[in-house]
């Protein structure tokens, strides 16, 4: 079951269903790149460049995990390929969003609770 506040935005690039995205300067989602990338929420469906997208902002709706390791009740952030894995706590890193469930392998939807941006305080 999915429960969410979800916004529309332009696609800035091609998006696939559940990439965690975020807001580029001009304001269009795109897929993130690095964990230092602000997360702005998870695609609900895929678009094509240009076209408008549905994004879960804040609830409970599905991601891919990365690999296996993710477990429920983690905090985790957005990587490379819009996909999540468990928040390091490295410099300049987000959590915005945690684990309901195990992924039970690598590329798994899991279902995750989005709770909005939160920036690690580490230091290099």
């Amino acid at each position: 079951m999915n429960q969410y506040y979800s916004v529309s935005k332009t696609a800035g690039g091609a998006i696939t269903k559940f990439a965690v995205v975020y807001l580029a300067a001009d304001g269009d989602a795109e897929v993130t790149t690095a964990k230092t990338d602000t997360p702005f929420g998870i695609a609900l469906e895929a678009a094509a460049s240009g076209e408008k997208v549905n994004i879960a902002i804040a609830g409970r709706t599905y991601a891919v995990a990365t690999d296996a390791a993710v477990a429920a009740g983690e905090p985790l952030m957005g990587i490379a390929s819009g996909e999540v894995d468990t928040f390091d706590e490295a410099a300049g890193a987000y959590s915005f969003a945690v684990a309901l469930e195990d992924s039970p392998a690598t590329d798994d939807i899991v279902q995750v609770y989005i709770y909005g941006p939160q920036q690690s305080t580490a230091t290099a």
